[in-house]
C-alpha cells in the first residue's frame, strides 16, 4: 500500500477510534482493510499511536468483523469474559440485560436475574457455558448433576465378643438421615435422565424439581 494511502486510513482509524465506542465498528472495519492490503499496518499503527498495543489491534479486528460487540472491549466482569464466546448478536442482545440464572437457595433450586457485570465467574459459566444462553431448565439440570450423595462411612470391624451385646455399627444417626436422603436425591436425578432419554421430560420436569427441593429442604433439617 503506498505510504501516503496507508498514513491516510492510519489518520482515519485513529479518528474513529478518538470518537468514542459507538465508532469502534467503523475503526474496526478499516483496519482490516489495512491489514488486508499491508501484512505490516499494525506496526504502522503502533509507531504512529504510542499507546496503541498488538492486544488493543486485536479487540479493533474482532469488532471489526462482528466477533466482539464494543461495549465489550472494555467490560473486564467474569460475565462479560464469558459473553463474549457467544455470537455477535447474542453479544449485543445480553449485554445490558438482565439473564435469568438457576441457583441453589437453602438447599432450593431458585431463579433469579442478574446484569452481566453482577455475574460471579460460575454463574457466567452456568448461564452462558457452551457457547449458548442455557434455558433455566438446562441450568438446573446442571446444578442438580452437582449434587453428589456423601460418600458413606466404613463400618468399623467389629471383634467378636460374647460377654457383651456388640456396639452398633452406626452411633450417628443424622448422619443415617442424611445418607438415606442424598441417595434419594441421586436416584431422582438418574429417574429424571432415563425420563430424558425418552424425550419424555417435559410433563414432569416440574414434579422432579418439586421433588428434588423436597429431598434439598429435608437435608437442611439433618
Amino acid at each position: 500500500m503506498e505510504l501516503t494511502k496507508q498514513t491516510k486510513k492510519i489518520e482515519q482509524f485513529i479518528t474513529w477510534v478518538q470518537c468514542g465506542i459507538d465508532a469502534w465498528s467503523e475503526a474496526g472495519r478499516i483496519l482490516n482493510e489495512m491489514i488486508a492490503e499491508d501484512s505490516n499496518a499494525r506496526s504502522a499503527i503502533m509507531d504512529r499511536i504510542p499507546w496503541m498495543t498488538y492486544q488493543i489491534l486485536v479487540g479493533f479486528e474482532r469488532i471489526g468483523r462482528n466477533e466482539i460487540y464494543p461495549h465489550l472491549l472494555l467490560d473486564k466482569s467474569p460475565g462479560a469474559h464469558v459473553l463474549i464466546t457467544l455470537p455477535y448478536e447474542e453479544q449485543k442482545r445480553l449485554h445490558s440485560a438482565e439473564i435469568a440464572i438457576a441457583c441453589v437457595q437453602r438447599g432450593e433450586i431458585i431463579t433469579t436475574h442478574r446484569k452481566l457485570q453482577d455475574m460471579t465467574k460460575a454463574e457466567a459459566e452456568l448461564a452462558m457455558g457452551g457457547g449458548s444462553l442455557r434455558p433455566v431448565a438446562e441450568q438446573s439440570k446442571l446444578l442438580l448433576s452437582k449434587l453428589r450423595p456423601k460418600e458413606t462411612r466404613a463400618p468399623r470391624e467389629v471383634k467378636e465378643c460374647h460377654s457383651k451385646i456388640p456396639e452398633s455399627l452406626d452411633d450417628d444417626p443424622n448422619e443415617t438421615a442424611e445418607m438415606h436422603l442424598a441417595k434419594a436425591q441421586a436416584e431422582m436425578i438418574r429417574a429424571r435422565e432415563l425420563f430424558g432419554e425418552r424425550a419424555q421430560t417435559a410433563p414432569v420436569d416440574a414434579l422432579f424439581v418439586t421433588a428434588l427441593n423436597c429431598i434439598g429442604r429435608l437435608r437442611l433439617l439433618k
